[in-house]
């Protein structure tokens, strides 16, 4: 049976497969790809400003806005304070339908919060908050903001510096590599750094949800590849309840193949995600997509140093490029042995999540 070589995730539910020629006529005939299946509205916002909807990298216009929608995403972005706020949208009180006490707590918090940073308070209809939206539910409140797209921009993560600050690693700024930009300790003592790489991760709900793992369980940084990716859109914040505003070493890079390569040269071990492999190379390294590396075992895992996890695209996995760059393959092994071929594989968001909790507690047991 022919297995074609991805990672070990595949698409989400949100997303549907659809069946294409293969130009270079490999074996299966097609190559599945994943499309996200999403309405989006294009009606204009009543405040005259223009939904941020298929936004590209690179510097915003004035004129687009984010419209964050429901609390767990307003809220913290309140809280963070690091967009720029241009107006909080709620709903007019429905005296037939009375709010729940938590909703009353919710409403109580944002009034507060928009009063501290001084931020307009407009109230809308079910229908107004509907449009801001796109459709989206909303829990009565959206809030407007400038986009969320120039993140800083890092050419690669380097080890400690001679001379420098002795143990502290560094990124170096795409924009002023002469000027190295200090990366805070590991969160968890006597951890190694652990970041995550993201390559043309499409669906923003994967995005989202991705993001939430990596900060609950407290990854030090993300590195976001632009090409093909989906951007720190609302959907996104939606997605990761919020943890998105609050995640702190947040950049991007066009060059995502060159950031892990440079990366791997200042010392840092790049770790891939591969799919178990019947014939078991996954045990001794021989043959196989990503063949030939060392595998990292996932139970108990013990950390080869500094190191960023990379994650690729939720139909195609990590792309030869990425895979040729690799320092170590770790797999996550099905518990059940008599499982359908078909189901072969992790959705992205979750092979994160599993990864991420047993990188960054079994190599904090295991350190030092």
């Amino acid at each position: 049976m022919f297995r074609r070589p991805t990672s070990i995730f595949s698409c989400s539910d949100s997303r549907r497969l659809v069946g294409v020629k293969n130009p270079a006529g490999l074996t299966g005939g097609l190559k599945w790809s994943c499309f996200p299946q999403q309405s989006i509205s294009t009606s204009i916002p009543p405040s005259g400003q223009k939904r941020s909807t298929n936004r590209k990298w690179g510097k915003t216009k004035t004129q687009e806005a984010d419209y964050l929608y429901g609390y767990h995403s307003v809220l913290p972005a309140l809280e963070r304070d690091r967009r720029v706020i241009r107006a909080v949208h709620i709903r007019q009180r429905d005296p037939i339908a009375p709010a729940t006490p938590e909703d009353r707590a919710y409403r109580a918090r944002l009034l507060a919060l928009a009063q501290e940073r001084e931020v307009r308070v407009e109230h809308r209809t079910r229908e107004e908050l509907s449009k801001l939206s796109g459709g989206r539910p909303h829990q009565g409140v959206v809030l407007e903001t400038d986009v969320l797209r120039d993140l800083p921009r890092l050419t690669h993560l380097t080890g400690p510096v001679p001379g420098g600050n002795g143990g502290h690693y560094y990124g170096v700024p795409t924009d002023a590599p002469n000027h190295l930009l200090p990366l805070p300790p590991p969160q968890v003592h006597g951890r190694s750094p652990l970041w995550l790489a993201l390559d043309r991760i499409q669906d923003p709900q994967n995005l989202g949800a991705i993001l939430r793992s990596a900060y609950y369980f407290g990854v030090d940084g993300i590195i976001l590849g632009t090409k093909e990716s989906a951007l720190p859109s609302p959907t996104a914040s939606r997605a990761s309840a919020g943890a998105m505003e609050f995640i702190d070493h947040f950049y991007h890079t066009t060059r995502m193949r060159t950031f892990l390569q440079k990366s791997a040269e200042a010392g840092w071990s790049i770790i891939g995600p591969m799919p178990p492999s019947s014939s078991g190379d996954e045990q001794d390294g021989k043959g196989g997509w990503g063949g030939g590396l060392p595998t990292l075992s996932l139970y108990p895992y013990s950390s080869p140093g500094p190191s960023i996890l990379v994650f690729g695209n939720e139909g195609q996995g990590l792309g030869q490029g990425l895979t040729q760059v690799l320092t170590h393959r770790i797999t996550i092994p099905s518990g059940n042995p008599t499982r359908s071929p078909w189901v072969d594989s992790l959705n992205v968001a979750t092979t994160a999540g599993i990864l991420i909790h047993a990188l960054t507690h079994s190599s904090a047991s295991n350190s030092g």
